[in-house]
């Protein structure tokens, strides 16, 4: 049975949601990540390559995975000049001192 906010048993929504997903599909390959938690590329992986099971609010989910989309896009832009300064100090060979 899934439960709302907040758990009552104290372990997490997620765990919570797993344990009961494991449950019901009879199987222990489950993972789940509450989406407004993760990081994000999770967030902009999950939006690519997932499917979408269910929405409560599809007006709220749509505005929530727009914010995540630009989120992403100004992840990105960062990630590529820590990636270029990264590269940099290893070719130099002082990454890591």
């Amino acid at each position: 049975m899934v439960h709302d906010h907040p758990t009552h048993l104290g372990f997490g929504y997620a765990a919570e949601l797993s344990a009961d997903l494991m449950a019901a599909l009879g199987s222990n390959r489950v993972d789940v990540v509450v989406l407004n938690d993760a990081p994000p590329l999770l967030y902009h992986r999950v939006l690519r390559d997932g499917i979408r099971l269910a929405s409560r609010d599809l007006a709220s989910t749509t505005t929530r995975e727009g914010q995540a989309l630009s989120r992403y896009c100004d992840f990105q832009l960062q990630q590529r000049k820590v990636d270029a300064a990264a590269s940099t100090r290893m070719a130099r060979g002082d990454f890591g001192r």
